[in-house]
């Protein structure tokens, strides 16, 4: 019957393996439908059958071949995997920037622009985190620049502006920036924070939005997030929050 991890391998070694499973799972079939369905040919379709008879996923019944119920749960299981990794990947950009335990939900993340600088491109990041600023109207509720970055310092002047009331956050070793920044002298000592510790997220999060930036050990960003989702704002909230707590009202 072969092992959890020969069953699995035996799946992602073909492609063909895993449509033809999902085809009988639409709609039971004789060979001859398999093989005008899967675009597979008669003797591909007729081995791998009598594999998926060999490993109990598939029964014939009136000459058609459809799903045992291991075999639906094999194809759930396995297609829900791949899904999985596959998000996985998508988002491993950003999901490198935290420990484990304490990353955004892959899912919805998985559904959010994510954009990474390249070697093609290197600052793809901030032309699209400066552009979307620029042409979106956000209600911010936090922006967090960590090291007070001047290429930013016009839209979150202007964000902020704009903003009834907005927390601001940045990292405690570029406290000293606050003087030369042309938009965080005009921040109110009430709604400036100052963080202890390394924060290298930088962020603009309203009740339906979140842009964030990530900065290399450099302060070079990497990756921007351009979300929606409401479960990946919520966490980005959640997490902005944990931060603030964190850290110390500014004295002006």
């Amino acid at each position: 019957m072969g092992t959890a991890s020969e069953q699995i391998a035996y799946l992602s070694r073909s492609a063909n393996r895993p449509r033809l499973l999902r085809s009988i799972a639409d709609q039971p079939g004789t060979p001859s439908d398999l093989v005008e369905r899967c675009s597979i040919s008669r003797a591909t379709v007729q081995r791998i059958i009598a594999d998926f008879e060999n490993y109990g996923w598939v029964i014939k019944n009136n000459g058609k071949y459809g799903l045992t119920a291991a075999g639906s749960l094999i194809l759930e299981t396995y297609e829900e995997t791949i899904t999985k990794i596959d998000q996985i990947i998508e988002t491993k950009p950003v999901l490198r920037q935290f420990s484990s335990g304490n990353e955004p939900p892959v899912r919805p993340l998985s559904q959010s622009d994510i954009v990474v600088a390249s070697d093609d491109q290197p600052h793809a990041p901030v032309f699209h985190y400066r552009k979307q600023l620029t042409c979106r109207t956000i209600e911010a509720q936090y922006i967090v620049d960590p090291i007070a970055n001047p290429t930013f310092d016009e839209i979150h002047h202007d964000l902020y502006e704009e903003c009834q009331s907005v927390t601001v956050i940045l990292n405690s070793n570029f406290e000293t920036s606050i003087e030369n920044s042309g938009w965080l002298v005009d921040v109110s000592p009430e709604e400036m924070y100052v963080y202890p510790g390394k924060l290298s997220v930088g962020l603009v999060i309203s009740e339906d939005d979140v842009l964030t930036i990530f900065y290399d050990e450099d302060w070079s960003v990497k990756v921007c997030v351009d979300s929606t989702n409401k479960n990946v704002v919520r966490w980005f909230t959640l997490y902005m929050m944990e931060k603030k707590a964190d850290a110390k009202r500014l004295s002006k």
